[in-house]
């Protein structure tokens, strides 16, 4: 079934998200928008990250039908299983593969592009304040899962991390008792060398 932009759906949609607003989905939606890599460290080292562009895709065609358009879609669920829980849900503006392809192969932006082509007035301002505005978004979007990936795959920042996820309170329990072990032993030498 084609997605078609009509008049009134841009009459009735919002042409503004606050920044605030784009920015704190920005954010929050650059964390699903990567993923792990496999480790080449033999899990000594942390893992990279890398952009899901299919999700990310997901969600920026979802922000524009839901909260730009105001019209409903197939949401995506999820499971996050670690072990010890499982949580499930649904994603609220992130499309489902099908519910992408249905609004990507409708060409909803050509739709709005021959809107402002017609120069109508305030129709054709309406579709051009809504793709600015988005495109603001999507540029945000970009910057947060950039911004994630620079952070998590340097080297330098990796390199502590994996030195803190080694050094349990036991294992700085050892080194502390070592330590000692160590003081005590130079201290003993430094009073032999004194005394001879």
């Amino acid at each position: 079934m084609a997605i078609t932009i009509t008049e009134e759906m841009l009459r009735k949609a919002d042409d503004y998200l606050s920044l605030s607003q784009k920015e704190g989905m920005a954010k929050s939606f650059a964390i699903a928008c990567v993923e792990e890599m496999a480790s080449s460290g033999g899990g000594i080292t942390p893992p990279l990250l890398k952009e899901r562009f299919g999700v990310k895709q997901r969600f920026l065609m979802g922000v524009l039908a839901k909260s730009y358009l105001r019209q409903t879609f197939k949401k995506q669920t999820f499971v996050l299983d670690d072990g010890v829980k499982t949580v499930s849900g649904v994603l609220d503006v992130c499309m489902t593969d099908e519910a992408y392809d249905e609004w990507a192969e409708s060409h909803v932006f050509s739709q709005m592009n021959r809107f402002i082509r017609r120069h109508d007035g305030d129709v054709a301002d309406k579709a051009y304040e809504i793709i600015r505005d988005w495109k603001m978004f999507a540029e945000m979007l970009d910057k947060s899962i950039q911004d994630l990936i620079v952070q998590n795959n340097d080297p330098v920042g990796r390199v502590m991390r994996m030195l803190t996820a080694q050094l349990t309170p036991e294992a700085v329990n050892s080194l502390l008792a070592q330590l000692e072990e160590v003081k005590g032993m130079a201290e003993q030498l430094q009073k032999e060398n004194g005394n001879a």
